[in-house]
């Protein structure tokens, strides 16, 4: 006899029952292109998981993605998407959506932005300035690299001002 846990059961018994998967597993099982408005409900809260599932799925099927899955997978998990876009062949617009990644973070670095700090994706916009600058003879993948260029050094360059900004004011507190 076998013992299985509760996620292992719940699985088998979806797989028993399709009429049991949410709208997003149903769709991925289908072989047809994603219908986002149809999804929408579900996707605007889904998980990184869930999201890399379709993105992965439209990319394959050569399918458009909507500018708000692209900002709502940007909000929950940036670089994931990015690398996602990237791997898929889809570098321009992996470079594009990498340039919001990018300035979301250089905000969160600003004085008085009000937004928490977060990571930026800098490895990944390494990668794809190589990427790139493979296909700078098409116009828009230049304008890509361009940005995509000023934003590395503009992050880079706020980085090294605020990270000096702090060790002058810790150096004030310790004198006094």
């Amino acid at each position: 006899m076998q013992v299985i846990g509760p996620e292992e059961l719940a699985a088998e018994l979806r797989e028993e029952d399709p009429d049991s998967l949410n709208p997003v597993e149903q769709a991925l099982l289908k072989g047809d292109n994603l219908d986002f408005g149809a999804l929408y409900p579900t996707l605007k809260d889904a998980d990184p998981e869930t999201l890399l599932a379709v993105i992965k799925r439209a990319i394959s099927t050569g399918q458009f993605l909507p500018h708000w899955f692209l900002q709502r997978y940007l909000e929950v998990d940036g670089a994931g998407m990015v690398r996602a876009l990237l791997a898929g062949g889809r570098a321009a617009e992996a470079g594009a959506l990498c340039c919001a990644a990018l300035r979301r973070a250089l905000l969160g670095l600003l004085p008085r932005a009000g937004a928490a700090p977060r990571a930026a994706p800098l490895a990944l916009a390494d990668l794809l300035l190589a990427e790139l600058a493979h296909h700078s003879a098409d116009p828009y993948v230049l304008q890509i690299y361009n940005e995509l260029d000023d934003l590395v050094k503009e992050y880079t360059k706020v980085v090294v001002r605020v990270s000096e900004d702090m060790k002058l004011v810790q150096l004030d507190t310790s004198v006094n």
